[in-house]
């Protein structure tokens, strides 16, 4: 694939949509098929931007499946991170969003209470990871200020009041240079302005959660 990237007449043609609006790279990142994002991104010059039908970006549809691998490739590689779908969420409102349906399933799901109480449960492990995408794109850039259109920002959609703590801290350290600042950027809504995307250190507290679900 890589060497089919590197001759294409047309380079453009990785970017182009289907009628639903999705690219390859939306495609890659919704089946989580890491090697062909890869591929695109790093050597098909996919642009990551791109919205579909329903203003989803590629990273929209991977924090929406939890697909930590390529969350972590688009990050890595300037993706910006505040882009809003047509609801007006932007991918930290839907790892939020996802976080707090997994806690209402496990209240829900009186069947497997048994394995909810051993930590067995799946529904453990989605809102894990859901917690870890939320504090890994809070470290890089996400602002935790914008709104989608029923006027809820992120911190809105979570209950946890320290996982709340952690986003706040996490976003505060970066904009304080206490985490180290990678080298790509992110546009802030509206201004035209970068942010800088920066890699979240291990000795963070939002770091940690982050990486025990975040490859790196």
């Amino acid at each position: 694939m890589k060497i089919l990237l590197a001759k294409l007449p047309r380079p453009w043609i990785v970017d182009e949509k289907k009628d639903d609006g999705y690219t390859a790279l939306h495609l890659a990142a919704l089946n989580n098929h890491v090697e062909v994002a890869e591929q695109l991104v790093l050597h098909g010059k996919a642009n990551m931007d791109l919205q579909n039908v329903n203003l989803q970006t590629a990273l929209h549809l991977a924090v929406e499946r939890q697909h930590t691998q390529i969350v972590r490739l688009l990050v890595r590689e300037g993706a910006n991170l505040n882009i809003a779908d047509k609801d007006g969420d932007t991918p930290l409102h839907e790892a939020l969003r996802h976080h707090t349906l997994s806690q209402l399933r496990q209240l829900q799901d009186v069947q497997d209470v048994g394995k909810l109480l051993m930590g067995l449960g799946t529904q453990g492990s989605d809102k894990k990871s859901s917690a870890s995408i939320a504090c890994f794109l809070a470290g890089n850039g996400a602002d935790l200020t914008i709104k989608n259109k029923k006027g809820q920002t992120p911190l809105d959609l979570c209950p946890d009041p320290n996982l709340c703590k952690t986003l706040a801290k996490c976003h505060k350290e970066r904009q304080s240079g206490e985490m180290d600042p990678g080298p790509h950027h992110n546009l802030a809504p509206g201004s035209g302005q970068p942010i800088t995307t920066v890699a979240i250190p291990s000795t963070s507290t939002a770091a940690q959660m982050a990486a025990a679900v975040l490859p790196v």
